[in-house]
């Protein structure tokens, strides 16, 4: 994922994992499987809601002190939250989890701003 910001590209330092044993656990059960010296703040999990729904609001799941705390976020998104909330740590979940619709989708990014269009 890139992002043109005002310094140049900023990317999502994200790491794929496909494990098929691991669908269908709780957001609690993975955050405990996530080894402790990790360096990612959240969890970008793609389900069975993702793939089915027209949005494709992918699960996040907040990794640090093990809070297992929960939004989705539409893809357009997830570079704001993962930049945001781990790399540059300038936000704080709640910076994001408060903006979600009554859903519970993240549909912008409040810090960047609604997408163009």
């Amino acid at each position: 994922m890139e992002h043109d910001g005002d310094s140049g590209p900023v990317s999502a330092d994200v790491s794929s994992v496909e494990y098929p044993d691991l669908a269908g656990l709780t957001p609690e059960e993975l955050v405990w499987m996530v080894p402790e010296d990790t360096y990612h703040a959240i969890a970008l999990v793609v389900d069975s809601v993702t793939l089915s729904d027209p949005e494709h609001p992918v699960l996040v799941v907040e990794l640090d002190d093990h809070s297992a705390a929960t939004f989705r976020a539409i893809p357009h998104t997830l570079q704001g939250v993962e930049n945001n909330l781990s790399l540059l740590r300038n936000a704080d979940w709640g910076d994001f989890a408060g903006e979600v619709d009554e859903d519970g989708v993240l549909r912008w990014d409040p810090l960047w701003g609604p997408p163009d269009g």
